[in-house]
């Protein structure tokens, strides 16, 4: 019987991303596990492993590493499935010093380096991924920068670019006036008006790569050149606080609604008019997708990610973060343009069901066996 482990610095990683995976590989008769900061129970026979991922606090990670390395050594795995970058060095830093070493695939969700990213920073996070490579049989990226670079500096044995892991499908629908009244009042709670807006969405964790402050910045004097316009930022984080308090500072907590984090996406999607994203490097990232699922035009910063999935002028606007003359002529261009708003929705629409699960799933299984046949 072939033992998997999939490895992911949170919990909320798998239901995210891997559930369909992880129930793929166990009703074909692997013995799957998983491992991660958080609880876990499965519907299908999967064993789970609930260990801490200090992502502030690095050096504390070194009995991570030696609780992966007890894992595969128990459990005496064959196959290793690593996601994204915390969980990749510290479970290829376990299987080091493993003796019996099982087969490592590395999914890459995003690069924390990028054609932007200051050289030392980026010489520091590509001598780490440099040092994984001889181990790495199969390195997998999800957008065209990253898998760039994973060839140029052969980052794996084997480097392949997926579209991404597989977002479930969803079927945009014309609510009624009272389902969008329902939305708002589920999301907003207390901050709910009933006034005539435009609401703009960020939906993301609070931090600084995601960068809300500098969306912040720019938003504020639109604001309130705008009164009918509100920005909700919805998500958590270590930058939460920092950007609520200059929401009060500057007085505009009737404009800037900050609900926390937002259970139902979909609720969120249903009434927002726009989604924008200051992110400052992405993988394939979800939340575009999700917009453009609901048909809902999109303002991103041009950065990569964002670029694999939205064409600047043809479905969404992409603009340079920095460039704040850039971002204000095309949101205001947008803004007021209904018929430029379809038609974006429209073609976001039709573009994101190559992202879809039912088009990935496969691509994804075929991608594994080329580092394992036995996944097939």
């Amino acid at each position: 019987m072939t033992k998997i482990l999939f490895t992911a610095s949170r919990q909320s990683h798998f239901n995210q991303f891997h559930l369909p995976y992880l129930e793929y590989y166990s009703k074909k008769g692997f013995k799957v596990f998983t491992a991660a900061q958080g609880e876990a129970s499965y519907s299908f026979d999967a064993k789970h492993y609930n260990i801490e991922f200090y992502k502030g606090k690095p050096w504390k990670n070194l009995k991570t590493v030696f609780a992966v390395k007890k894992i595969i050594r128990t459990e005496k795995i064959d196959v290793v499935i690593s996601n994204a970058t915390l969980a990749g060095i510290i479970t290829r830093l376990a299987v080091l010093f493993c003796a019996r070493k099982p087969v490592v695939i590395h999914s890459c969700h995003g690069y924390l380096f990028s054609k932007n990213t200051p050289k030392l920073k980026k010489a520091i996070m590509l001598f780490i991924e440099k040092f994984f490579a001889p181990i790495t049989k199969l390195c997998i990226t999800m957008n065209y920068e990253d898998f760039e670079a994973a060839e140029k500096h052969r980052l794996g044995k084997i480097v392949k670019n997926v579209p991404g892991i597989g977002i479930k499908p969803f079927n945009a629908k014309n609510c009624t006036a009272e389902e969008i009244i329902k939305a708002k009042k589920a999301v907003l709670g207390n901050f709910y008006s009933d006034s005539d807006v435009l609401y703009f969405v960020y939906a993301a964790e609070f931090s600084k790569r995601k960068n809300q402050q500098q969306l912040f910045e720019y938003f504020l004097p639109l604001l309130r050149q705008n009164p009918d316009w509100v920005l909700i930022l919805a998500g958590t984080g270590s930058e939460w606080q920092n950007i609520q308090n200059q929401v009060l500072q500057e007085n505009m907590q009737n404009q800037v609604i900050l609900p926390g984090f937002v259970k139902n996406i979909d609720e969120l999607l249903t009434f927002c008019n726009f989604v924008v994203s200051f992110s400052k490097s992405e993988g394939l990232p979800f939340n575009l997708m999700e917009a453009m699922q609901h048909k809902k035009p999109v303002i991103a910063s041009r950065v990569k990610g964002h670029s694999d999935l939205i064409e600047d002028g043809e479905n969404g606007f992409l603009f340079n973060l920095g460039n704040f003359d850039e971002f204000k002529e095309k949101i205001e261009k947008i803004a007021r343009n209904t018929g430029l708003q379809k038609d974006f929705a429209e073609k976001s629409s039709q573009k994101v069901a190559f992202f879809e699960l039912s088009t990935v799933f496969d691509q994804i299984i075929k991608t594994y066996t080329l580092a394992d046949g036995r996944l097939e």
